[in-house]
């Protein structure tokens, strides 16, 4: 500012003041007020009288600017000149005031408001009126106002608004998350009074006669949803509020809604006292909407009702619900599956318990849903559900076919969901995918960064039976079997997840090396064992004519023993070289000794360094070695021999990878020797030998 004056002068019966600022762009306020018949010590503002006067000119914001973070880019020009008279309690009023040119830009929801004209004018002594004009996007709004001067009457006064073209998609920004959109335009009307300092009476109108609502689908293409007729129409007066709503959707679906807040004052409003009355009706015959809530499934088809209502308290709200869908279909592409014959059925009881049914069908099987809620979300919506059915197809994919026979209860108490019972797989078929040789994640990673769960997180707690019928098999990784048996799986918070039980191996075959094992007996045994480390108990064998040889394997999943067997007995060699080429250990080649090495040391036999060493004498090779790093994760059978006394030569073989290796050490003399080395790295050493 250029210029700032405040003088305050004490009288005996009177108070004034005069004030004037001077801004360096032009812009000024000033003004002057007399209170007489003032008593500084004895001052009663409501009875004060007052003659008071203002004029100016404001073209400079940067202040308000600074002081409304929620808008920015406030402009325009203000100039005023105000008389006011009367009381404090009464005053009475003349003049005018008028800001033009104005706008800003407001920053949630994201909307420019440009040409603003705003005036403000003295009708008589008593009144003002007021009105607001401004372009906003592609609409306009108008707002007419006149008020009464009169505190002890509460202002009364009334209020008129207009709006037209309005976007639906800037008004609604903060609410439609993307990559949902909506299109159309918002019409408004309003007739408000204000008449005590408690009651705002009057009416209000919210149209959007036509528009859409796109949503995605899948690679980037989106489809949308056209509606008409949507309103929204509320209503203030003595009998409290009310209001009603409705759209269109598509050709055939339908939402409306009733509430009345019954005696209720909108400027004193207290939600916890405040009874409630509400209605609503959802009447689908398209579910494409529903489809795109739930991205796994496709093509949902079906007919939806809904019928809602509302009682208690505007905090605490009793609802009641019927629910009923008729003959819906759907796909979950991602498990192959085709879901038809989906009805619900769902009501409220008295006790606002929700109570429900769903069947469906999906393969040759159905599947039953009955369960009761209670619809109290304070309560964490407490449920109990039963699931029955047989034979129904949960997954029909390469990898997995398959189809259970439920009878599972789960029992919801949040943040607490239990799952108990019996589950039977009458039928599947497992043809997993090789990812022998995928990246594996350590066991002690941590993944930083990652997705956080919003809210309370559920817990999980499972005791459910688990029974394999007799159309169980397994396809993979050279192994294929029928499988049958039964498992307690129990899963608790915080641990592992516990087995008790055992699934047997029937018909089994296992081809390793060129040759096929048959296996019998076999059993993965779970004694309270978690789930990823289940007892062996199996036997893999292969005659050769009156020969019979295999592998016996013990242990845990984790941590196999694996031994050699034959009938009539021999020695492990031979056992071994029947087992893989059909031959005893004197008619094997070179080339079949060294893949006898990496088989005794890649079955994880029991002294499979040792049986490997005896390959190598067998065929003349000074070493045989197994090399394996710190971890354990990388092993290879080195072979070794002398050329000469000095000369030493030794190649590498991956148990884990294909990685192979050579090695030569030449010894130069009795103190230097030279090692070179060539195979995922390759260098050389020279070293020094001190004897001390």
């Amino acid at each position: 500012y250029r210029l700032g004056e405040l003088s305050i002068s004490l009288e005996p019966n009177q108070i004034t003041t005069t004030t004037r600022l001077e801004l360096v762009n032009g812009d000024h306020v000033e003004g002057s007020m007399v209170m007489p018949q003032a008593d500084i010590l004895n001052f009663e503002i409501d009875q004060q009288p007052i003659e008071a006067r203002f004029n100016g000119r404001m073209r400079s914001w940067v202040v308000l600017n600074s002081m409304i973070p929620q808008i920015e880019a406030l402009s325009g020009e203000l100039n005023l000149d105000i008389a006011v008279s009367g009381s404090f309690a009464q005053p009475l009023f003349r003049g005018s005031a008028r800001f033009d040119k104005g706008g800003f830009l407001l920053n949630e929801p994201e909307l420019r408001v440009e040409q603003i004209v705003a005036e403000l004018q003295s009708k008589d002594a008593e009144h003002i009126e007021y009105s607001i004009d401004a372009v906003i996007g592609s609409g306009k709004i108008a707002l007419h106002g006149e008020t009464l001067l009169d505190k002890t009457a509460g202002w009364p006064g009334n209020i008129s608004l207009n709006g037209t073209g309005l976007d639906l998609a800037k008004l609604l920004a903060p609410w439609i998350v993307p990559p949902l959109e909506i299109s159309g335009e918002l019409g408004m009307t309003a007739e408000l009074q204000f008449k005590a300092p408690d009651q705002l009476f009057g009416e209000l109108h919210l149209s959007a006669t036509r528009g859409s609502l796109i949503y995605p689908l899948v690679e980037e293409e989106v489809d949308h949803w056209n509606y008409r007729d949507a309103f929204v129409e509320l209503t203030l007066n003595e009998a409290g509020i009310s209001a009603t709503s409705g759209i269109a959707i598509g050709d055939s679906n339908s939402t409306t809604a009733q509430m009345t807040l019954p005696g209720a004052r909108v400027l004193t409003l207290d939600p916890e006292s405040q009874a409630l009355e509400a209605t609503a009706r959802v009447n689908f015959k398209n579910l494409v909407l529903v489809e795109y809530l739930l991205p796994e499934i496709d093509q949902l088809k079906g007919q939806l009702a809904l019928d809602i209502s509302a009682a208690g308290s505007l905090a605490q709200p009793k609802i009641m619900l019927n629910a009923d869908i008729q003959q819906a279909s759907l796909k979950i592409p991602r498990m192959g599956l085709q879901i038809d014959q989906i009805n619900l059925q769902g009501s409220s009881d008295p006790q606002y318990r929700f109570n429900f049914k769903l069947s469906a069908h999906s393969g040759e099987g159905h599947l039953s849903i009955e369960g009761s809620s209670q619809l109290d979300p304070e309560l964490g919506w407490p449920s109990t559900i039963h699931i029955t059915g047989k034979d129904f197809e949960v997954s029909r994919i390469p990898e997995a076919l398959v189809t259970i026979t439920p009878d599972l209860k789960i029992t919801i108490d949040a943040p607490n969901i239990l799952i108990e019972g019996d589950l039977l797989l009458p039928y599947a078929k497992l043809q997993p995918k090789d990812i022998s040789t995928a990246a594996q994640v350590s066991k002690d990673t941590v993944v930083i960064g990652g997705e956080q769960q919003e809210g309370k997180p559920w817990i999980f707690s499972t005791r459910v039976n688990l029974t394999l019928g007799d159309r169980v098999t397994f396809f993979g990784f050279g192994f294929e079997s029928k499988l049958g048996g039964s498992l307690l799986i129990e899963d608790s918070p915080e641990k592992l997840s516990l087995g008790t039980g055992e699934i047997k191996i029937s018909e089994g075959r296992y081809r390793a090396y060129g040759q096929r094992l048959d296996i019998n007996n076999g059993r993965l045994v779970f004694a309270g064992s978690p789930l990823d480390n289940p007892g062996l108990d199996m036997r893999a064998i292969r005659e050769v004519n009156d020969i019979t040889v295999g592998l016996k394997v013990l242990g845990r999943l984790q941590q196999p023993e694996i031994e050699l067997f034959s009938d009539p007995a021999m020695g492990q060699t031979d056992m071994l070289s029947y087992l893989l080429f059909g031959h005893p250990m004197e008619s094997t080649s070179s080339t079949e000794g060294e893949t006898m090495g990496q088989a005794a040391l890649a079955f994880g036999l029991v002294g499979g360094d040792t049986l490997a060493r005896t390959v190598g004498d067998r065929f003349g090779v000074d070493e045989v070695r197994v090399e394996s790093n710190d971890t354990g994760d990388e092993a290879s059978l080195v072979v070794g021999s002398y050329l000469s006394p000095k000369l030493y030569v030794s190649y590498g073989v991956g148990l884990m990878d294909s990685l192979n290796s050579i090695n030569l050490r030449y010894q130069l003399s009795n103190r230097w020797q030279l090692e070179v080395e060539s195979g995922e790295f390759t260098g050389a050493d020279v070293f020094y030998t001190i004897e001390r």
